[in-house]
């Protein structure tokens, strides 16, 4: 900063005093949910931007946390972000796991940090599609029919396994054989031999998570030789 005088003389310069201006870092508020379910969109909200220089962001840089390789991160540009509301939306492809979202902020100044957001992403266990008839007699030829298995997460079955309930053998099959039992039909016979019992049918399913339940069936006494039977989702 330079003061000066003028006089009759000309101009003179009476002071002078070096400052330095620092650049202050945008801010902005980052906020979402604190866990998500597998495979279900997150919604992250970057909103209330402020930046007390006359500098103007142009981008954001997103790291979610479950990046293929270090150092990637999605680029979402300032007019993009203004469009969507401030909202940036992401798929977390698999549970459990917990991942903290890590927002940047680019203008003429460089790179500058906004906040972060911590997420747990939760795991969802695979659902089977389970049918069967409402009653059987004992000795008679119980039929089951299975449909896919569904599963929002990147999870990937090691092990089907269907307990009739009733102590008997269970019925286990890998991947590839339980997928070509659903091509055809998905359908299962067991024979009850003993009417006055309470079986629970239980389908399971193992992956990487663990030993899951899908789907079961209970059965119950209808009359001394017969089971009735109806359909429960687990919780």
């Amino acid at each position: 900063i330079t003061v000066h005088v003028f006089d009759e003389d000309g101009e003179h310069v009476a002071a002078s005093q070096r400052i330095t201006v620092t650049d202050v870092a945008p801010t902005a508020t980052v906020s979402g949910a604190a866990s998500v379910d597998e495979g279900s969109v997150y919604s992250l909200s970057i909103t209330e931007l402020v930046d007390p220089g006359a500098d103007t962001v142009s981008s954001y840089r997103i790291v979610w946390g479950d990046e293929a390789s270090p150092g990637d991160y999605q680029l979402v540009t300032a007019q993009a972000l203004a469009a969507s509301g401030g909202v940036v939306q992401h798929t977390y492809a698999d549970g459990a796991a917990s991942h903290v979202v890590q927002v940047s902020a680019a203008n003429e100044e460089g790179l500058f940090a906004l906040g972060t957001q911590a997420v747990t992403v939760n795991n969802v266990a695979p659902a089977i599609t389970v049918s069967g008839a409402a009653s059987i007699a004992e000795g008679g030829s119980y039929t089951l029919t299975l449909g896919p298995r569904v599963d929002p997460g990147a999870d990937t079955p090691s092990l089907y396994s269907i307990d009739w309930g009733d102590g008997t053998a269970r019925s286990e099959f890998s991947p590839t054989a339980y997928d070509a039992l659903v091509a055809g039909g998905g359908q299962l016979t067991h024979v009850y031999a003993d009417g006055a019992s309470n079986p629970v049918i239980t389908v399971r399913v193992t992956d990487e998570e663990g030993r899951l339940f899908a789907r079961f069936l209970r059965g119950k006494p209808l009359a001394q030789d017969h089971l009735a039977f109806y359909c429960v989702n687990i919780p």
